[in-house]
């Protein structure tokens, strides 16, 4: 059986009698958060798993790998190099974030957000915060 469930945040608007929905513009601006769900694969973002494990694990090594480069190759200071590893790997984050909201059957986490400042400040620990 196939259930449509029907998440809005902030939009008041509720499903008519026919499964249409009646949304005036005021509604349509105020409207944060669509998403189309079913029974069958709705999203979990749990707070432990392998998939938080790859953000910090991603995170980490992003941010010691571009400072090491940045330290090496390009001559930068060492808190320079590390504020741009920090900076680019947490951009790079963002836009996983992004593009993962845009995805069928995804969404933008902030639990993998998190996930992935901890490996940037792993990774900064790593390298000695000086």
């Amino acid at each position: 059986m196939f259930v449509l469930v029907i998440k809005m945040i902030n939009a008041g608007t509720s499903l008519s009698s026919d499964n249409k929905f009646d949304l005036n513009f005021k509604e349509l601006k105020s409207l944060k958060t669509f998403r189309i769900v079913t029974e069958e694969n709705e999203i979990k973002d749990n707070w432990i798993g392998g998939d938080k494990a790859r953000h910090f694990l991603g995170s980490l090594f992003s941010t010691v790998f571009i400072t090491k480069i940045n330290q090496q190759k390009f001559s930068y200071s060492k808190s320079d190099a590390k504020i741009i590893g920090a900076g680019l790997t947490f951009s790079l984050g963002i836009f996983k974030e992004v593009y993962d909201s845009h995805s069928p059957n995804n969404r933008f986490s902030w639990k993998d957000l998190l996930a992935d400042s901890f490996g940037i400040t792993a990774g900064l620990i790593l390298l000695g915060i000086k």
